[in-house]
């Protein structure tokens, strides 16, 4: 049997291409070898970090003079022939053995647990694997030289990373999202979080664009219920309600239908009705209808959602919708579960670490992903401040109901100014945000608008 890690550990030490040693050694870690020849690799690790460059055995040998399992090693791969061999294929060889020991536990650990799974238990066990696998064996370093990076980009280019949420026209003009952005946007309790965050789901639609929508607290109904209402137009208090006018009824019809193929007889049929019964169309798409292959709306209603899931989720998205899956919501940062960390994740370190993954699946999958996330009465991100370490952008919301409008502050910009704040309308019977910048002091009436009054039976913005 080939002694893969000796003779990875001899050829570092004994590669006259200093350059090829540093990289083979930036590419392999303490867990690619065993605990019998891991001791001389941290000891090359640390010889490095202090001396800041890469030892011969000689040096291992003085350096780790008193380590008796080094001197061991040292001793048994002092007769390893190294003649002919390159250090790339070697290291090449060691990621692949342990990708395959990797492999083999997830798959072991598996099997010795089935019996004990459901099946629903099992479906996530199974669709985690490859998960596990590739933040195993992966390394998302990538290494660029000047004549691999663009100094002129296209406008076509730049416009085609670019991101339209639709909530402000001066938010998308001057600060202008991009895929692989993670934007992150707070308020207090009952600030419209959620409302925003269903309107860029419904923007995302209208621009022919999958708009996907994990959801914690809010049930997929009622997810569902909000987006509805801001691409018909409908009276939101009225659909959670269930009592609608006519022409409620119509819009609703027209959206539903739109959903399915060959729907234009059944449609036409109940536009045309003296009597007609939404909920017998509703049963009559459903049955006779297809929908349509292009869905352009996807919502994960997950009580538990973690870290594993949102990967598993977006990587199937991703793979389904392609280009068209530019934006998920995932609602809220402060509630998504880190695996294995289930009893900490209201502490504020696990807190960070999760709003530092969101952009690592931001940039992994090629999307911007958009999360709302709590603040204190100091304006300050409840539980964690470092969450907005990671964020390209962080806006704060601040609703007036009494002048209909949202006004979102810019807390962190990455790329661009951080003083464009902006102020847009809203309706709140619909829950629909108009982009326009508006002048709130030109909106504050005697009297307010009926037309424009938070509808009852809509309960507290979230």
């Amino acid at each position: 049997m080939i002694n893969t890690e000796g003779l990875v550990l001899k050829l570092l030490m004994h590669s006259k291409e200093s350059e090829q040693a540093l990289l083979a050694f930036s590419r392999i870690k303490e867990k690619h070898f065993s605990e019998s020849f891991k001791p001389v690799f941290t000891a090359i690790k640390d010889f490095y970090h202090e001396f800041n460059t890469l030892p011969s055995s000689n040096d291992i040998s003085i350096y780790r003079g008193r380590s008796a399992r080094v001197q061991v090693v040292l001793k048994s791969i002092q007769n390893l022939d190294i003649t002919n061999l390159d250090l790339d294929v070697a290291v090449e060889a060691l990621l692949d053995n342990h990708s395959q020991e990797v492999a083999l536990d997830l798959i072991t650990d598996f099997v010795d647990n089935v019996s004990l799974l459901s099946r629903n238990e099992m479906l996530d066990t199974l669709a985690r694997l490859p998960i596990y696998f590739e933040q195993e064996i992966e390394s998302p370093e990538k290494v660029l030289t000047a004549h691999e990076l663009t100094a002129f980009k296209p406008k076509e280019d730049i416009l085609k990373d670019a991101v339209l949420l639709g909530l402000s026209n001066t938010w998308d003009s001057k600060i202008t999202c991009q895929i692989e952005d993670l934007i992150l946007l707070g308020g207090r309790r009952g600030s419209g979080k959620s409302i925003v965050c269903s309107n860029i789901v419904a923007n995302q639609m209208e621009q022919g664009n999958v708009g996907v929508y994990f959801t914690i607290e809010m049930t997929g109904q009622e997810t569902f219920q909000r987006i509805l209402s801001i691409v018909t137009g409908v009276n939101y208090g009225n659909i959670k309600a269930g009592e609608f006018s006519v022409e409620e009824q119509k819009a609703i019809a027209e959206w539903l239908a739109s959903q399915y193929e060959e729907s234009e007889d059944i449609l036409d049929e109940f536009l045309k009705s003296d009597d007609p019964d939404p909920y017998l169309f509703e049963k009559q798409l459903k049955s006779t209808c297809t929908p349509i292959k292009d869905s352009k709306l996807v919502v994960i209603d997950d009580r538990e959602l973690s870290l594993a899931s949102i990967d598993v989720q977006l990587s199937k998205l991703k793979a389904k919708y392609g280009d068209r899956f530019k934006v998920a919501v995932i609602d809220y940062v402060n509630q998504v579960v880190w695996d294995g960390h289930e009893s900490e994740m209201y502490d504020w370190k696990i807190q960070t670490i999760i709003a530092k993954q969101l952009k690592n699946l931001a940039r992994k999958y090629g999307i911007l992903i958009v999360s709302p996330y709590q603040i204190d009465s100091t304006v300050e991100a409840r539980l964690s401040k470092g969450i907005l370490d990671a964020c390209d952008t962080a806006q704060l919301l601040e609703p007036d109901k009494e002048t209909s409008t949202i006004t979102f502050i810019p807390s962190k910009v990455r790329s661009s100014s951080d003083e464009v704040t902006s102020t847009v309308a809203i309706a709140w019977n619909c829950l629909k945000i108009h982009p326009k910048e508006v002048n709130i002091d030109d909106l504050r009436p005697e009297e307010e608008s009926k037309e424009n009054t938070f509808p009852s039976g809509a309960g507290e913005l979230v």
